[in-house]
């Protein structure tokens, strides 16, 4: 018998070798990166869930905020809200008139605390801390004194605070001016 010499390859078997060493190097660090690319992706999704339920319960909020605005229009659309009327005392000196309509809650002069008595008004006229106000300020800057303004412009301010912002004031000037027609028609 001939002797056959056997010749061993192993080419292919470390070609196959290496191509899996390859890749199990290649794609080993890919599942680190994804844990935490998934974690970040958690973090970024709970932020935006937070978000969105924070936005939710604003709107939930204006929702129920919408009969509170929507009665204190139709109060102020039949002249039953409140009315602050700014003018001179008979007896001089300036006073405020906390009115409802043509009704007349309290009448307040120069010493008397406003923040105080209006805010009593409001209370007694069932106004809670969430009610929404839509009041009107009335006044004739000729005999507006300049003390007084700051004295309304502080109660209101409290009232607004009180309230939660809920406060909105229409300032009316009751003043009219005379034109050049006039005066020189009265010459």
């Amino acid at each position: 018998m001939k002797n056959k010499e056997i010749h061993l390859d192993f080419t292919p078997l470390l070609d196959v070798t290496l191509i899996i060493l390859f890749y199990f190097i290649l794609f080993s660090n890919i599942g680190a990166k994804s844990a935490a690319e998934v974690q970040q992706m958690r973090d970024e999704a709970q932020t935006l869930s937070d978000e969105a339920q924070e936005r939710l319960k604003a709107l939930d909020a204006a929702d129920s905020d919408k009969a509170q605005v929507a009665l204190a229009l139709e109060e102020y659309g039949r002249g039953g809200n409140i009315n602050l009327v700014y003018g001179f005392a008979e007896s001089g000196g300036w006073r405020l008139d906390v009115k409802r309509g043509d009704e007349t809650l309290r009448t307040m002069s120069g010493l008397d605390d406003i923040t105080a008595g209006v805010l009593e008004v409001l209370e007694q006229e069932g106004y809670t801390e969430e009610s929404y106000l839509l009041m009107t300020l009335t006044y004739d800057s000729t005999e507006y004194l300049i003390n007084a303004r700051y004295r309304i412009e502080d109660m209101i301010e409290s009232v607004n605070e009180k309230y939660k912002g809920h406060v909105f004031v229409s300032e009316v000037n009751t003043h009219k001016e005379e034109t050049n027609n006039e005066s020189e028609e009265e010459s």
